[in-house]
């Protein structure tokens, strides 16, 4: 009799954890895309959707994330983003560039909207940066490559032109690493040390 009520009480908890994992899995990709979304609402980032594979506290890996910009949108394949500490970030509720340790990406596809040249020629100099970049705490970036389908100038003429980047690198000592083509042709290609102060983009 005990050897059964046992069995029963084995049986319930097997299949209440099983029950709540599966609430956990089907719950965790709505409530990420909600934390995060709040985290980037001040830079005006939307999360539209990702495919979470590997997830901790301090490390994040998306193979497949897709963001929205204002009006642009961008899609990231291989996404990964290591944090200094993701509870103090929560706690925070923002994130900065000092609580980055390294972004590293297969390739980006960025179709930049019509209001993209729009809001570049609004901005003064006065204009507060999106983002300061600290060079003492600087992230280690390795990004693949980068398409940026640039928006019609001219709505008459249904040709875009297209930016590429082969690749990007940046490490924590301040290499700086980069090739860009427009339509296909070289545009240039930067091999720069940068030095320790504060810079902003």
């Amino acid at each position: 009799m005990r050897i059964s009520t046992l069995n029963k009480i084995l049986l319930f908890v097997l299949f209440f954890t099983v029950a709540l994992v599966w609430v956990i899995i089907e719950n965790a990709k709505p409530l990420t895309v909600k934390i995060l979304n709040n985290l980037l609402a001040d830079n005006h980032i939307e999360v539209l959707n990702f495919d979470a594979e590997y997830v901790s506290f301090n490390h994040i890996r998306i193979p497949k994330l897709i963001l929205k910009i204002e009006d642009s949108h961008i899609a990231i394949q291989e996404f990964n983003l290591e944090l200094r500490d993701s509870l103090q970030i929560l706690k925070n509720q923002q994130i900065n560039a000092d609580d980055i340790v390294s972004i590293k990406t297969k390739s980006v596809y960025v179709d930049l909207g019509d209001s993209f040249f729009i809001r570049q020629s609004q901005q003064t100099e006065d204009s507060p940066a999106a983002m300061q970049l600290n060079l003492a705490k600087l992230p280690m970036i390795e990004l693949g490559e980068i398409n940026i389908k640039l928006p019609a100038l001219d709505k008459d003429l249904p040709q875009q032109h297209t930016l590429k980047m082969d690749k990007l690198t940046l490490t924590q000592k301040g290499q700086l690493d980069t090739l860009w083509r427009f339509d296909d042709f070289p545009l240039f290609s930067l091999d720069a040390t940068l030095d320790k102060r504060v810079w902003e983009f």
